[in-house]
């Protein structure tokens, strides 16, 4: 296994020639989704009481955002939900469970689950809601409550079930798990010849794998999803991030974001070419990247979806006090790992080491595998002069996790 390792990271694995025809390729709105649009518009106007032509039109708006990433078509659905489940007196669980799924998308997670928790009262199709309070609880932190919901839905032949469990390994840990269970539903898919599911599975195995170390097998992956779906931009991404993290190809890796963002431009991919220019080392670009970033968060609106990447380039400007009351929200929002190590940090780096440690014992340590986070946890503890086993023990695991990671942590980790 180290010998396959260390001939992987001296291979090129991006290749222009696999992937070059279907990275001109955008996904856009097909002649059918605005016609469903303007059909089911004009409906509405001629008959303004119906509900069922607005929840139609929610759905139209979904597949706007789902195809272009137009973040107004979100919240429009959103707004078109509220509507359906009011006419309805929220007696409606599919409704509910429609509603729920949105708000889930724009990180409204409370809001989803007390959706899901009337659409449970309402006991219609009771299990494809317990399913989706699942994810709703994994987001909130609620990881009691996820893990009943995941054992009242058991259901080993169930792809929708089987999804929930290999999510609930990977925040367990086991990778190799969630690996078998990913395995697992992409049998069922090919089966039912269900390419949506297929595309789905594939792009999410390409993760899980860059995350175990196998690049080539993220790599092919990423290129399955492509043959059948030469538009799917997550697809795209993830080569774009073997380019940068992998090939140490960050020009490859810009001109492959910048290709796909071109129609589609997305506040996270502005994140991803600030990096590329930093591991360049162009501050000036670097710099004219977060600031089209922060741009582009006041001229849209994006809700509570950006909400620890903005503290995150705040903390790096030195707004600390900004930072931290938005990532204070963020914990009154959903008390995550996650969230409450992004707290952590910004504590660390506006000089109050002691509130980071507290925060850190209390809810990051032993309670997350993620190596982000490990790593937060690992700097704080160094910081403190506390645990220093403990931060060689993290050390030697993060070594292993620079991939995952990003070149540009490559630095801090051997600073531990």
């Amino acid at each position: 296994m180290l010998l396959q390792n260390c001939q992987s990271k001296n291979e090129t694995i991006a290749k222009v020639s696999d992937y070059g025809i279907s990275l001109a390729q955008q996904s856009k709105l097909s002649k059918t989704d605005t016609e469903n649009l303007a059909f089911w518009g004009n409906k509405l106007l001629d008959t303004p009481n119906q509900f069922p032509y607005i929840a139609k039109l929610a759905a139209s708006h979904e597949t706007i955002f789902a195809k272009t990433g137009a973040i107004e078509a979100l919240f429009t659905a959103a707004d078109y939900w509220k509507q359906v489940n009011e006419m309805t007196a929220y007696n409606s669980a599919g409704y509910l469970r429609a509603a729920a799924k949105n708000a889930i998308t724009r990180h409204e997670f409370k809001k989803a689950y007390d959706l899901l928790k009337i659409a449970q009262e309402n006991g219609e199709k009771l299990r494809a809601t317990k399913l989706m309070l699942f994810d709703a609880c994994l987001e909130l932190g609620n990881y009691q409550e996820a893990e009943k919901y995941l054992n009242e839905t058991k259901d080993f032949s169930d792809v929708d079930y089987l999804i929930r469990l290999a999510k609930w390994e990977d925040t367990q840990g086991n990778l190799n798990k969630t690996i078998m269970l990913m395995k697992d539903i992409l049998a069922i898919a090919r089966q039912n010849k269900n390419k949506a599911l297929i595309v789905w599975t594939v792009t999410n195995l390409g993760d899980y794998y860059g995350h175990h170390g196998n690049i080539k097998a993220s790599y092919e992956s990423y290129l399955e999803a492509l043959s059948i779906d030469p538009k799917n931009k997550y697809a795209k991404k993830g080569i774009a991030y073997i380019a940068f993290a992998h090939d140490n190809n960050p020009k490859e890796a810009l001109r492959i974001i910048t290709t796909i963002a071109q129609d589609n431009l997305q506040p996270d991919d502005l994140l991803f070419m600030a990096d590329l220019a930093a591991v360049t080392g162009d501050a000036i670009q670097q710099k004219g990247y977060i600031k089209d970033f922060t741009n582009l968060l006041s001229i849209k609106n994006y809700g509570e979806l950006y909400n620890i990447p903005l503290a995150q380039v705040w903390l790096n400007n030195g707004r600390f006090s900004e930072a931290i009351t938005l990532l204070k929200h963020e914990v009154a929002r959903r008390q995550t790992p996650e969230v409450y190590a992004a707290l952590a940090n910004a504590y660390h780096k506006s000089g109050n080491t002691k509130q980071a440690y507290q925060i850190i014992k209390t809810h990051v340590q032993y309670k997350t595998f993620e190596p982000s986070l490990l790593l937060a946890e690992a700097q704080v503890l160094k910081a403190m002069g506390k645990e220093q086993q403990r931060v060689r023990e993290i050390k030697e695991e993060l070594l292993g996790a620079v991939y995952e990671l990003g070149p540009l942590t490559a630095a801090d980790i051997n600073a531990l």
